[in-house]
């Protein structure tokens, strides 16, 4: 008896184009107060307007991965590359861009960060930290995505 892995979890397409619908709706808001569609109270967005529309963005993507069907493998892949470099541009921002940031939530890392007296500090080290790793995760995706054969989305490699 072969042993192919762990199984694979499966969702079915009913409930995938459910979560994809509410990762959509989700994403709607936060992508209109970017683009000016919508308004937001100013003081409670400590983000440039891009940023609250990337991070948006992110979710629609989820929710579009999440829409189209498996066979189009292309497609999914290129929607997948996008979400990751929207995301791996969110936490660049977040660690790397100028401006003070405001940080509400504690978290336990402090364990293991080097104190500096600002949870600021120790928060732009996280995110930096992820910023790095999902940065190098788009890249390799890309590349990858960009070398993989170019089968015309609804065929599988086995030629069905």
């Amino acid at each position: 008896m072969a042993i192919d892995g762990p199984p694979k979890p499966t969702v079915s397409r009913r409930a995938a184009i459910a979560m994809g619908l509410a990762f959509l709706a989700a994403g709607a808001y936060p992508l209109a107060v970017g683009l000016g569609l919508a308004t937001a109270r100013r003081a409670s967005l400590h983000v440039p307007l891009w940023v609250a529309a990337l991070a948006g963005t992110c979710f629609i993507l989820v929710g579009a991965l999440l829409l189209i069907p498996e066979s189009s493998s292309r497609l999914r892949g290129f929607v997948g590359g996008v979400f990751v470099t929207a995301l791996a541009s969110t936490f660049d921002w977040i660690a790397f861009g100028p401006g003070e940031r405001y940080f509400g939530a504690g978290f336990p890392a402090g364990a293991w960060l080097p104190h500096s007296g600002s949870s600021e500090t120790s928060a732009r080290i996280v995110f930096g930290l992820a910023a790095v790793v999902l940065d190098a995760v788009a890249l390799w995706g890309w590349v990858r995505w960009a070398r993989a054969p170019g089968e015309p989305d609804g065929q599988s490699k086995s030629g069905g």
